[in-house]
């Protein structure tokens, strides 16, 4: 008869991150508290915090099944993603799963190969603590508790997640998630987990934004300002990494995309600068 898996770890996400990733920003630390509803400790927290959710924070700004992060390149959101993943795997509660049920972490990304990236990241973290862990795939990292940590393709749709309770759903660089036919299935994957949460299980979007339709921006829009159903929140790369040199010029769309957390307008999507450059020329003037 196997044994009862151990009970899950009572620590808050903000200290587990901190004691693994000691370094952490105070953009990092304010989005790994927001994570969980916990309020700013101090007066420069709250400043950041103001930053992030574009307004001041709110005593009734608790933790939310939905939350998505619109951040810059090198802001440590895959580091953060899987840091999250495992702190879930490790934290979660079992209550409620069937003998040999386990509950799962997934992670989505656009193509397999970047998921792999943040279950490398996983698999690092949890060296940390390798009695934790009980197996190790190309796909996949059991924990001794009953939890798995598993990578999908955007690619495979909603199929993905079938059958399987989720702790978390970490969608990464959601506003990417393409078929081969560049029809967004985003909101197919996001139906298809939503009802897979367990109790207290959230769904997790870090992405780059990138044009405006598709899932992300619809949240986006709609809970920006009020911020009532997911909470929604927004990080320049030098919000998350304050050593990260940023141009004195950023005027082209996808540098703004990058680094600012823009969205972008279908123009500026469809073609590139200097794809337009090459085909047009200056009229003579008459």
């Amino acid at each position: 008869m196997n044994a009862p898996a151990p009970a899950p770890i009572d620590i808050d996400f903000e200290m587990f991150a901190a004691r693994l990733f000691t370094d952490l920003s105070p953009g990092q630390r304010c989005v790994a508290r927001l994570l969980e509803g916990q309020p700013p400790a101090d007066d420069a927290q709250a400043d950041v915090y103001a930053r992030l959710l574009g307004r001041p924070w709110r005593s009734t700004d608790g933790a939310r099944r939905v939350v998505a992060l619109l951040a810059g390149t090198r802001g440590g959101k895959s580091y953060l993603a899987a840091l999250y993943a495992t702190y879930r795997a490790l934290t979660c509660s079992r209550e409620g799963l069937r003998p040999g049920e386990r509950a799962y972490i997934v992670i989505v990304a656009p193509k397999l190969e970047l998921a792999r990236i943040v279950l490398r990241y996983v698999e690092g973290i949890a060296q940390s603590a390798p009695r934790e862990v009980s197996a190790v795939r190309a796909d996949s990292i059991d924990f001794c508790r009953g939890t798995t940590v598993s990578i999908h393709a955007a690619t495979e749709g909603g199929a993905s997640v079938r059958g399987r309770s989720l702790a978390c759903a970490i969608l990464d660089e959601v506003a990417f998630f393409h078929d081969e036919g560049y029809r967004v299935n985003d909101t197919a994957i996001v139906g298809a987990v939503l009802p897979r949460l367990r109790r207290g299980a959230q769904l997790l979007a870090f992405s780059t934004p990138w044009r405006r339709r598709g899932w992300l921006h619809d949240v986006w829009r709609r809970e920006r300002e009020a911020q009532r159903g997911a909470m929604v929140l927004h990080a320049p790369t030098a919000l998350l990494n304050p050593s990260y040199r940023v141009a004195a010029d950023l005027g082209g769309a996808t540098e703004r995309r990058e680094v600012l957390a823009e969205w972008v307008d279908e123009a500026a999507a469809l073609f590139r600068a200097e794809d337009v450059a090459a085909c047009t020329r200056e009229s003579a003037a008459t």
